[in-house]
């Protein structure tokens, strides 16, 4: 890809980031009802960067940068303000950063600051399971998370979030005790369908 290409494209995504932030809710709120949203975001796992495979004449280690978590939401808004939701999130491999995979299932609650939002924070819960190459588990775990965000429209939110725990090891990969520690940093751009 030439330079200008990729110099066009991040162009591009900060002139759309500029115009949904510059969105305005004064007169939009969170309508009380059911809740589905979908998103999308990229981040970093300390128990993915602790994955390495011993090839016959080096160690191959792996970071623990995710190219992108895919994330779906059900739930209910029972007030202008509140949200209750489950939410599913998939961390799937990528052949060239790393075999890592990950599934979340869990619940969170959020809350805006105002009827009109815009801010909101977030906590929650929930399982984990993470595995490597054909399938071979990598730990699961309970994990806690809590975070901030940002709705550009009724629809558009933007999030950054931090879950963290311990996982269970399986004792089938490399290291041996691999590390038992989670803390998941990613940012996520969703889109809320009602």
């Amino acid at each position: 890809m030439s330079y200008e290409l990729l110099r066009v494209k991040k162009l591009w995504f900060v002139g759309l980031l500029a115009y949904l932030a510059a969105g305005n809710l004064s007169s939009q709120t969170l309508q009380p009802g059911p809740l589905l949203s979908f998103g999308i975001g990229l981040g970093f796992s300390t128990h993915a960067s602790s994955y390495e495979v011993d090839e016959l004449v080096r160690i191959k280690r792996y970071p623990g940068f995710r190219a992108y978590n895919l994330e779906a939401r059900a739930g209910w808004v029972p007030t202008a303000r509140l949200q209750v939701y489950a939410l599913g999130r998939l961390s799937p491999s990528n052949s060239t950063i790393s075999p890592y995979r990950a599934l979340y299932a869990g619940g969170a609650v959020s809350y805006a600051f105002s009827d009109y939002l815009p801010f909101f924070v977030l906590a929650g819960g929930g399982f984990n399971q993470a595995k490597v190459n054909h399938g071979v588990k990598a730990g699961k775990g309970t994990l806690f998370n809590f975070g901030v965000g940002k709705y550009f429209t009724e629809k558009f939110f933007m999030e950054i979030n931090v879950h963290f725990g311990k996982m269970q090891s399986y004792g089938e990969i490399e290291p041996d005790p691999f590390d038992d520690r989670e803390t998941n940093v990613y940012v996520m751009l969703g889109y809320r369908v009602f």
